[in-house]
């Protein structure tokens, strides 16, 4: 699990480079990612950063798990678009095995 958790921990730092501080958030748990902007060109930026570090370093977005959240019908409109070649499963509420906790 360590290793795990110090792969998050370069992806974390990865892809936040050069950008300011409340231009997006992430947070993990060991493999699970989490990346909110309310800029989508930002989200872009994060996704396509995520994507590349995956591909470098052996990993895999799993689309039976993974998911857009928003709350209008733009921001669904947007994150319908294709991630890696695959539509991206987008819903209006987040459910988590944890604790989500957002201002």
């Amino acid at each position: 699990m360590m290793l795990v958790n110090l792969l998050v921990s370069a992806w974390a730092r990865a892809i936040l480079h050069k950008l300011h501080k409340d231009a997006a958030g992430i947070s993990a748990y060991v493999d699970d990612k989490v990346i909110r902007s309310p800029s989508w060109t930002v989200l872009q930026t994060l996704l396509g950063r995520t994507a590349h570090f995956d591909q470098l370093t052996g990993q895999f977005l799993n689309f039976d798990k993974s998911m857009g959240l928003s709350t209008t019908r733009g921001g669904m409109k947007k994150l319908k678009k294709v991630v890696e070649g695959t539509p991206l499963l987008i819903v209006k509420d987040a459910k988590s095995l944890g604790a989500l906790v957002t201002t």
